[in-house]
């Protein structure tokens, strides 16, 4: 009868160090510096189906807006941001054609004009 054996035995794999999670993040993170790494986020952050999941429902992103903007402590914010000349006039600025275009309407709007 003949036996063969091998020089390592099946538990040399499970004896091997793990490394552990500092390890880990730290080459995770080296690996996301390379280029191979940023061109791999980017074609994750470019793919329809990423963009689909990013894209959020316009009903909750009103929402928190509106409840948002009309709190108290937002009413005292924007009374406060607003009370800088450079950025009232940088808004104003912004929002001129749609001022406009608002005026325009309410003019031809007869019960406005009462």
């Amino acid at each position: 009868m003949l036996f063969l054996t091998s020089c390592s035995s099946s538990n040399d794999l499970s004896n091997a160090v793990q490394p552990d999670y500092d390890q880990t993040k730290k080459m995770v993170v080296d690996i996301l510096k390379t280029d191979d790494g940023k061109k791999a986020i980017q074609d994750v952050m470019t793919s329809e189906a990423m963009k689909e999941k990013l894209v959020m429902d316009q009903k909750v992103v009103a929402d928190t807006i509106q409840t948002t903007l009309t709190s108290d402590k937002a009413t005292d914010f924007w009374k406060k941001t607003f009370s800088d000349p450079k950025f009232a006039q940088g808004v104003a600025k912004s929002m001129k054609n749609e001022n406009k275009a608002l005026l325009k309407e309410l003019m031809n709007d007869p019960e406005y004009r009462t």
